[in-house]
């Protein structure tokens, strides 16, 4: 090859070097400043347990798909305006919010479900192989222990199911919204996710941190919030009697206001045993007694059949009400990568949240929430 053409080759290559380089970096910027990336350190060292997580999620995504459409004007199921939708990212206190609905409506039963999925529906899993074998699965409008309906969802804001009145942004269900602090949020997943899915071994706190920022998780949870927000405190106030905002953190400390708070939104009217009842049941501790029923034993078995993986039922599942902490300290993260975590979701609530409302951290909202 002659030198100048030799020259030409290598100023090209040298060029395209340089140009792919500034799209690099330009991107890994992009993502740093959303919250999608902790540090540089974390994205190399982590890049094998999201590569791990990622292998994961093509065995289990493919059990997600539906064979019912929520988002058609006409769902599957017929909504009423009596009917509560608990709608919360995953790990914010579903389960928990969950049964202090159903508790409410039975008015302080006795737990006698062996899978809450049987008497409290996941509405976007309903038709898929994931909750096969749930009461629900085949039959999505079928009655319910009693009434008032409650059904689940980790769905965002604008994945809703339709059933706007009159094409307004009132829906045709009630709506409790439940959120909670996004680095508590991912480690409770860390430990969940492992004996749910069969992952072994697990990732490690801050590599689940690592991999759900990544993936978006927490972006969506405060896209999300932003919206129920503006919703419910700016723009709608006659939707009090149809949206129930919650923080997980509040419930824990006041957990009987809350259950009287969420009576209130379900038009329910509960005598003083009653309501001590059904504090009763839904602490953690009576929970615990009844831990199989909130382990989510029949995703379980779904999952690990679909992965190819022997799932022994007496097995010990992580489940939703965990005990006392069991995993290792070397699991854990330490001090400083917490603080990294945190900063992380703060430059993605920065990004999401605090442009909308002009609130400039989720402890804020949270406190403020307990003032209006």
């Amino acid at each position: 090859m002659p030198r100048n053409a030799s020259q030409i080759m290598q100023t090209v290559s040298v060029g395209a070097v340089s140009i792919l380089s500034f799209y690099v970096v330009r991107a890994y910027r992009r993502r740093y400043v959303q919250g999608q990336i902790i540090s540089l350190r974390d994205y190399l060292f982590s890049y094998p347990a999201r590569r791990r997580m990622r292998d994961v999620l093509r065995t289990i995504v493919p059990l997600w798909k539906s064979s019912y459409n929520f988002q058609d004007p006409s769902p599957p199921i017929q909504f009423k305006e009596s009917d509560v939708i608990v709608f919360a990212p995953p790990k914010c206190g579903t389960t928990w919010v969950t049964h202090m609905c159903h508790q409410i409506r039975t008015r302080g039963s006795q737990v006698t479900f062996q899978d809450q999925d049987n008497v409290v529906p996941w509405i976007e899993r309903l038709g898929t192989p994931y909750l096969e074998g749930t009461h629900f699965h085949h039959q999505p409008n079928a009655p319910h222990v009693v009434e008032p309906r409650v059904f689940k969802s980790h769905l965002t804001w604008d994945q809703r199911p339709q059933g706007a009145q009159n094409g307004s942004s009132c829906s045709s269900y009630k709506q409790i919204w439940v959120f909670r602090n996004c680095v508590d949020m991912m480690v409770s997943t860390s430990h969940f996710l492992p004996s749910l899915w069969g992952i072994d071994p697990p990732l490690q706190e801050n590599e689940m941190c690592s991999f759900l920022l990544g993936a978006g998780d927490v972006e969506s949870a405060f896209q999300s919030l932003a919206s129920v927000w503006e919703t419910r405190h700016n723009n709608n106030h006659h939707q009090e009697d149809t949206l129930l905002l919650l923080f997980y953190e509040n419930i824990v400390r006041d957990h009987s206001g809350t259950v009287q708070s969420i009576a209130n939104f379900m038009n329910i009217q509960l005598s003083e045993t009653e309501m001590e009842r059904i504090i009763e049941q839904t602490t953690k501790k009576e929970m615990l007694k009844n831990h199989d029923a909130f382990a989510c034993g029949i995703q379980a078995k779904n999952a690990h059949q679909a992965r190819g993986l022997c799932f022994n039922e007496e097995t010990q599942l992580v489940g939703k009400v965990r005990k006392e902490e069991s995993r290792s300290s070397t699991g854990k993260m330490t001090y400083q990568e917490r603080l990294d975590v945190a900063a992380a979701v703060q430059r993605s609530w920065n990004h999401t949240v605090r442009q909308t409302t002009g609130i400039k951290d989720y402890e804020s909202m949270r406190l403020a929430s307990m003032l209006i």
